[in-house]
């Protein structure tokens, strides 16, 4: 279950996008300021945050700046009534992954919510197909480098690959290197 935290500090708003997003499936968590917020993310992590900008205390671009120290790839969708396109742009410029407008759709948000997390997953399966680089299959034999060139080759063509070996010869982490 994806965990969600909202920082918002009209208190009918907050309510309203917990339970919305609760009923669709998602543990959430809220806070009315943003100083209450820094302390959340200060103990627990979630996979996304969505953050009113102008509130009492600390403000919503403090809240985007924390989530993103947290260097877990949170995405962090900041929400205002005040947008202006420097507003817009510091968010986007501190990590912040969209910025909508209030009064807002709702299901413009749902659709940014999920397209957040589905960009969360893609990332994070990127970085893991990152540790099995060529350069990470550890080897000094010739032919193994020769592999390598070949999947340097490889790589670069729309060519189809069938990727052939003995058991325990490493060939799934050929294939994600190629696909890497």
């Amino acid at each position: 279950m994806k965990r969600l935290l909202i920082v918002e500090d009209e208190g009918i708003l907050r309510q309203n996008l917990a339970s919305v997003f609760t009923e669709h499936g998602y543990s959430t968590q809220t806070a009315s300021s943003g100083t209450d917020a820094l302390k959340i993310l200060d103990d627990e992590q979630f996979d996304l945050v969505i953050t009113d900008i102008r509130m009492p205390g600390a403000d919503g671009l403090a809240v985007l700046r924390k989530a993103r120290e947290a260097g877990d790839n949170t995405p962090v969708l900041v929400m205002t009534a005040y947008g202006t396109v420097d507003s817009a742009v510091d968010a986007m410029r501190l990590g912040a992954y969209d910025y909508i407008q209030k009064p807002f759709d709702l299901e413009e948000l749902e659709m940014k919510v999920v397209r957040a997390l589905d960009h969360q997953r893609e990332a994070r399966q990127l970085e893991a197909l990152r540790e099995t680089e060529p350069g990470s299959i550890i080897s000094r034999s010739p032919a193994m480098a020769k592999v390598f060139q070949i999947v340097d080759r490889v790589a670069r063509s729309r060519a189809t690959v069938l990727i052939t070996g003995e058991t325990g010869t490493g060939k799934e982490r050929v294939g994600q290197a190629i696909h890497l």
